[in-house]
């Protein structure tokens, strides 16, 4: 029974360091395939540590396109822990954009 417990506790230790591992590698290469693009500014990447997702938290990202701005204070990228192929982008309350000059705020509810 007690190499039982210690065999569970070694497969819990694993598994949680696999999913700390993949989501600094989910921020990592976020961060990365975001510094090439010269449209998109992010301040922010990190791993989003939540237990149910695997995933990257982007925080003050402006996106500019020509003749406009979006501007999202953050905005969370995750995949669940059992649907990893199916990805889910976690929207602020409130997102900014800034067309030919006027601004516009735009308001999201659940």
């Amino acid at each position: 029974m007690r190499r039982l417990l210690i065999f569970l506790t070694l497969i819990l230790v694993v598994l949680a360091v696999l999913w700390a591992l993949a989501e600094t590698f989910v921020a990592r290469e976020l961060r990365t395939g975001l510094a090439g693009q010269p449209d998109i500014r992010v301040a922010e990447t990190a791993p989003l540590r939540d237990p149910a997702r695997i995933g990257a938290r982007l925080t003050g990202i402006e996106v500019t396109l020509p003749g406009t701005r979006i501007a999202l204070p953050r905005l969370d990228l995750s995949a669940r822990s059992l649907r990893p192929n199916h990805f889910v982008a976690d929207l602020p309350q409130r997102i900014e954009i800034r067309h030919l000059g006027q601004s516009f705020d735009l308001g999201l509810t659940a």
